[in-house]
């Protein structure tokens, strides 16, 4: 089925589901997770807790509530199925940064909250970062004479997108998406279907090392046609794009390999694994 027409049907399927649920006075995904994180409380968050989420039963206050004062939060609703939803939720304060998202699944006739995901293991990047930023590349130079491959200025920028925002993200992805469809026709002419590639080709280095990504491979967990354009990655903890050809199957959220999948176009992913 054609992407675009998938994500329609699924709009419009969740679109009926709002209506059914306000009839029966029931809150939607969004609402309930909006409510969730906002900082005036949810009286009746309970009601909407289960599974995963259970610690959080009975406690005096919801995540909005201690969010850093004037914290400012963005829901978006990302549909997987009839039963099955993800919002994430970007969090901003010039103290604090972070993408979360809620994973809900619908029991009979209300929403619940099930688990909640971001991506682990990147204070360990931020030590890099914080590392690089406060020395000179000079400092780095006996580092660098025996990498075969990155260099300082590398390793700063791909390490700061790294642990950037999503929207920072995709913000790069699309002022750099010139870079990203000339390898991918690298990619396509010359056939590349292992992770040797980047020892194989100079020419997709050259771009890859332009737009700060470590490596690009075919993912081996859950969609062996998605190919993986990454950022980073700590034992399967891992950021990019990946580009998918619309014949086949889209791979599907779980709070268990993709957390998180936006669609940027013709093709192209953002994603975030755990």
């Amino acid at each position: 089925m054609n992407q675009i027409v998938y994500f329609s049907l699924l709009f419009i399927v969740f679109d009926l589901q709002k209506l059914n649920a306000q009839s029966n006075n029931q809150l939607i995904p969004l609402d309930i997770v909006q409510n969730y994180f906002s900082p005036d409380g949810f009286d009746n968050k309970n009601e909407y807790i289960c599974c995963g989420l259970s610690k959080n039963l009975g406690l005096p206050y919801t995540w909005g509530q201690v969010l850093p004062p004037n914290a400012q939060t963005n829901c978006q609703l990302l549909p997987i199925d009839s039963l099955n939803s993800v919002v994430a939720v970007e969090i901003n304060h010039p103290s604090c940064q972070q993408d979360v998202y809620v994973f809900l699944t619908k029991f009979e006739d209300s929403w619940k909250m099930v688990s909640m995901r971001s991506i682990s293991q990147l204070d360990i990047v931020q030590v890099m970062l914080d590392r690089l930023k406060n020395s000179e590349a000079s400092d780095w130079n006996h580092f660098y004479e025996q990498e075969k491959r990155t260099t300082f200025e590398f390793d700063y920028h791909n390490t700061a997108l790294w642990v950037a925002p999503d929207k920072a993200i995709i913000q790069h992805f699309e002022q750099n998406k010139e870079n990203f469809d000339q390898a991918l026709q690298i990619i396509k002419k010359k056939g590349y279907l292992n992770t040797k590639i980047l020892q194989e080709d100079k020419s997709l280095t050259d771009i890859l090392d332009k737009i700060y990504l470590r490596n690009v491979y075919f993912d081996t967990e859950q969609c062996t046609e998605c190919l993986l354009f990454e950022i980073g990655s700590i034992n399967q903890n891992g950021v990019g794009y990946f580009y998918l050809d619309p014949k086949y199957k889209m791979p599907t959220m779980s709070d268990s390999y993709f957390i998180v999948i936006k669609s940027l176009g013709n093709g192209w992913f953002f994603y975030k694994t755990t």
